[in-house]
């Protein structure tokens, strides 16, 4: 996730923390800059890799599958053709403004995706996760 997204995600507070006790990398231009609390000093962590350096990263780390987070992080994995599926996530958050999470710099640019599942939780966020069609 994005540094922007990783403190708009932290003022939601402790209750509406999507990621349970998976790993949480930042990717930030600026990591030294990233404020991680002592509560996620275990679990967090900032880069300022490639999208591609930040997957063999990943892969070093032994995981399989990572979650990306916020709209320019999302934008650079996309163009990269780094994303094979999306879990789309909404929380009974309104913001007002932000990063959009899709590109649309290429207006005729279509992926197409396939519904494998919707889930809602008591905390009242609602997660979708699709398949990119190839």
């Amino acid at each position: 996730m994005g540094r922007k997204t990783w403190d708009q995600v932290l003022s939601f507070g402790a209750e509406m923390w999507p990621y349970g006790d998976r790993a949480v990398l930042i990717w930030s231009r600026k990591p030294e800059e990233v404020v991680i609390p002592d509560c996620r000093r275990n679990q967090a962590c900032a880069y300022d890799l490639l999208p591609s350096e930040m997957i063999e990263l990943v892969k070093q780390k032994g995981y399989n599958h990572i979650y990306i987070d916020g709209g320019s992080t999302i934008q650079g994995f996309q163009r990269a053709g780094l994303i094979d599926e999306y879990v789309l996530s909404r929380l009974p958050v309104l913001l007002g403004s932000g990063i959009p999470l899709f590109d649309n710099n290429d207006a005729g640019s279509i992926q197409k995706l396939d519904h494998l599942r919707t889930k809602t939780f008591s905390n009242g966020i609602v997660q979708s996760h699709y398949r990119v069609k190839r």
